[in-house]
């Protein structure tokens, strides 16, 4: 069954896969490179909620929308996954799904009202649910920057 999961700073949470989470720590850096400070304007702009959907189901798409983070999970109307097959937008994708995550929050937050994909991306981001189908590092940073871009940019 799908289990709901908050991935909060004191979060320690279990998901449908049945693997252990432990809160986050160390969150520090991009691309290598030291951490520094991005400005967010307010109001915060975060996915509301996290779903995990086991490994090889899709999303129901009566369940509203959702934002693959990290896997492949089939039905949901944006992946931001370095997986195989996947249609993560160009202009967000890196390496590792905790990078495309960065990119697209840290897009979100600086577009302009004349960028017609980031005022459509940004409307999901407000009102999807982020999945993921299996519980890894790149993932479980990947979702946490979704629900919580300030404290990740």
């Amino acid at each position: 069954t799908n289990c709901s999961l908050a991935l909060g700073a004191a979060a320690v949470a279990r998901c449908g896969c049945q693997r252990l989470l432990k809160k986050k720590r160390g969150l520090r850096g991009r691309h290598g490179l030291k951490a520094q400070a991005v400005a967010i304007s307010s109001p915060v702009i975060a996915a509301p909620r996290f779903q995990c959907v086991p490994y090889g189901e899709a999303w129901r798409e009566d369940a509203g929308p959702a934002i693959c983070c990290d896997g492949l999970v089939q039905g949901t109307d944006m992946q931001l996954t370095h997986w195989t097959g996947n249609t993560t937008a160009a202009r967000y994708y890196a390496d590792t799904s905790t990078e495309i995550a960065l990119s697209f929050v840290e897009q979100i937050h600086a577009g302009s009202n004349t960028d017609i994909e980031i005022k459509e991306h940004t409307e999901l981001l407000q009102k999807a649910t982020v999945v993921n189908n299996h519980c890894d590092t790149d993932g479980l940073l990947a979702c946490w920057t979704l629900l919580h871009p300030q404290e990740a940019l």
